[in-house]
């Protein structure tokens, strides 16, 4: 397993995407937006997307090449607490990305926290009046 994540991990650093997702959906009954984590992989060979897959679940996306110069590719997607339980696997791993997968950390425990306790917003709102 320690090989496995190894190489998912050199996949990220090359080809890989760690980001946090914004869901807009709520915004239409006047709420919030909502936000997710989110690690993404695109290759041109689907055996890296498919050991992900295997390992940590989320979806296998394919796309069909766009012209004659260039070739079908495939992506893993993972989001919310899968992506994070996926980062803190391949996090030893991480050259390029590990500041992504720091971030991502950070804002896990941010959001893990109870809403009474995410006051940055509010202490901004005192320190304008």
């Amino acid at each position: 397993m320690r090989t496995e994540l190894a190489y998912l991990a050199g996949i990220v650093d090359a080809d890989g995407c760690i980001s946090i997702g914004v869901d807009k959906a709520p915004m239409k009954a006047g709420k919030s937006p909502s936000f997710f984590h989110l690690v993404a992989i695109w290759q041109c060979d689907p055996q890296a997307v498919q050991l992900a897959q295997q390992l940590f679940g989320g979806n296998i996306l394919k796309r069909k090449a766009l012209n004659e110069r260039s070739r079908e590719g495939y992506g893993w997607v993972v989001t919310a607490n899968r992506a994070i339980e996926f980062l803190y696997a391949i996090y030893p791993f991480l050259r390029i990305k590990r500041r992504q997968a720091e971030l991502a950390f950070e804002f896990h425990t941010l959001k893990s926290r109870p809403r009474n306790e995410n006051t940055y917003l509010e202490d901004q709102r005192r320190h304008r009046k």
